[in-house]
């Protein structure tokens, strides 16, 4: 009876019958660029899990690796390897579901604009009416399929390069870096990168080029996706936000009119040997640094406007270790205040395991801020009288002040500005991401306390941006509106891609995964085809070229060059086109 069945396979157009989306339960993604089945740790109880551990290392489409954890099964009567399933613990977002697995267990997979199907090749015949608009092949080494970049050729001796193997596969094999035996590629669409460094910009605080560039480099934004150097060197914004909170005097000496004096020539003798000395010799120095446990305290003037809870100044504490500062709004200079705020930061502090053991600060502190000072085990001293130059905390302040006033001057017009000291946390957070730890110069301010701050977690907007705060259907009348007025204050930290916005019709603070920034002058990062096909085209393009080893034959050697030329020429074409038109 079987066998007759398969004798007489039915003939099958793709009108199945829909699944109904309101009936179904958990869900994968069906991946046709995963080259194994791989699943969450949430969707760990929908599979049956094997004791089993995978020795699968996973290239993601970033270059970065993931290792397989166990072993597991699909709860789906599938022939293997179809069924065949890992627990990739650091996969966050989504389980996929390869359809190479299921193609090599003899599957077809059909899919359309509302839904995908998978038909048994054994018991199934597919009817296709009509000729195929693209057609492509499957690599045999990465089992995944792959179609031509371009429908028609022009010449072929210049938009083709022969080679033995696929660029992509011929220029890892040369690197030996990636030894990852599965893939799972994704595909990112590309934001316009001069809006993006904007947005992130304002993101940051409105720091200066020679300051964020310095960040950037040291690794310190690493998180955030497409800010590189190179990009904040082409398209950084030269906002007035930044010139009024950071503008400074010019250095005297500036291309001086002074005779210069002729150095005597034991003076030139001596600066080229030093000259020598500098250069690098390939030596390695070390250097012991203890731990200083100094912090140093002062307070701010009186801010220009009162908030809402009654605070006119800002507490400005520097912990010389770390090189964090940390602020702390204020009602008065009273000597309970004091120590309430005092207070506040000390306890800050000492969750994240700093703990000074001397303080410096100002000349002008009461008997019993000091009693409270040697009460949590911390020696002080004070500054000389009318010598600020000896508090550290004075340069802070001055650093701190006029971040403060960049991100003030950055927001909207209509923002309360009693509402000031909402602003002050992330203020703090962008501040302490743009200074270098003094025990740890290559990680931030921020980091040597926090961690690394996650931007795809806890993504930052422009403080005090006009926003659109989404509303539920639980919260809103039955025609009422889908959102309302607000204002932007910070990233919640502690929920996941959530933000805290000040409600303009109730003042409340509400927090919301759901919003959409009105900036006055920068726009949300937008995506466009001509961005996505240019950045691509320079990316292939720079990865050839930097991967180019002179152990590759010459053969391939040179058919990798022309390649490299022909997507560097398709990157400068569509710049060109780009450019010509309004954006």
């Amino acid at each position: 009876m079987r066998e007759n069945r398969r004798m007489e396979k039915a003939t099958r157009k793709y009108s199945a019958k829909k699944l109904n989306r309101s009936q179904t339960g958990p869900s994968i993604v069906m991946d046709s660029a995963a080259t194994s089945t791989v699943i969450r740790r949430a969707d760990a109880q929908y599979v049956n899990v094997l004791q089993d551990l995978s020795n699968k290392v996973f290239l993601n489409a970033n270059g970065s690796k993931s290792n397989a954890g166990n072993r597991a099964k699909l709860k789906y009567d599938l022939r293997p390897p179809a069924n065949d399933a890992d627990m990739v613990p650091s996969l966050a977002m989504n389980s996929l579901l390869s359809t190479s697995k299921l193609a090599d267990a003899d599957y077809i997979t059909i899919f359309t604009k509302d839904e995908v199907q998978v038909f048994d090749s054994e018991t199934t015949n597919l009817k296709i009416e009509g000729d195929a608009i693209m057609k492509g092949w499957r690599c045999p080494e990465t089992k995944l399929w792959r179609v031509p970049l371009q429908q028609t050729m022009q010449n072929a001796n210049t938009d083709t390069a022969l080679m033995s193997k696929e660029a992509t596969e011929l220029i890892l094999s040369k690197r030996g870096q990636y030894d990852a035996n599965e893939y799972v590629n994704s595909v990112y669409e590309l934001p316009n990168q001069e809006q993006v460094v904007a947005w992130y910009h304002a993101a940051a605080g409105y720091p200066t080029k020679s300051t964020w560039l310095k960040a950037i480099e040291a690794g310190f934004f690493a998180t955030w996706p497409l800010l590189t150097t190179k990009a904040v060197k082409k398209h950084f914004p030269e906002s007035k936000e930044t010139a009024k909170g950071h503008m400074r005097r010019i250095k005297s000496g500036v291309r001086s009119t002074k005779a210069q004096v002729q150095e005597h020539p034991e003076i030139q003798e001596a600066e080229a040997t030093l000259a020598e000395l500098r250069r690098k010799h390939h030596d390695i120095y070390l250097q012991v640094r203890e731990t200083s446990e100094l912090a140093y305290t002062d307070q701010t003037g009186r801010f220009p406007v009162v908030s809402a809870h009654g605070d006119k100044y800002i507490m400005v504490l520097v912990e010389l270790d770390s090189n964090y500062i940390a602020m702390e709004p204020m009602r008065s200079k009273e000597t309970d205040e004091l120590i309430r705020v005092y207070t506040i930061i000390m306890d800050r502090l000492k969750k994240q395991g700093i703990q000074p053991k001397h303080q410096i600060l100002d000349n002008e502190a009461p008997q019993a801020y000091l009693d409270a000072i040697e009460a949590r085990g911390l020696d002080w001293e004070k500054v000389p009288p009318h010598n600020h130059r000896r508090n550290i905390a004075e340069k802070a302040i001055q650093t701190a002040k006029g971040h403060i006033k960049a991100n003030i001057m950055g927001c909207d017009t209509t923002f309360p500005m009693r509402e000031w000291h909402k602003l002050l946390p992330q203020m703090e957070l962008t501040l302490n991401m743009l200074r270098a730890a003094n025990v740890r110069p290559q990680v931030s301010a921020h980091t040597y306390l926090f961690g690394i701050h996650n931007y795809n977690k806890m993504p930052l907007g422009p403080l005090g941006c006009a926003t659109q705060c989404f509303v539920g259907p639980t919260q809103r009348l039955s025609f009422g509106a889908n959102s309302m007025d607000s204002w932007y204050v910070g990233t919640s930290p502690d929920h996941y891609r959530c933000q805290r916005v000040i409600m303009k019709e109730t003042w409340a603070i509400r927090t919301t995964d759901t919003i959409i920034f009105h900036h006055k002058r920068v726009t949300n990062p937008a995506t466009s085809a001509a961005d996505a096909i240019t950045a691509a085209a320079s990316t292939l393009s720079n990865t050839i070229k930097n991967n180019m080893k002179t152990d590759l034959a010459q053969v391939d050697m040179k058919e990798l060059e022309r390649l490299a030329k022909i997507f560097e020429e398709a990157a400068q074409k569509v710049s060109e086109e780009n450019a010509r038109q309004p954006r």
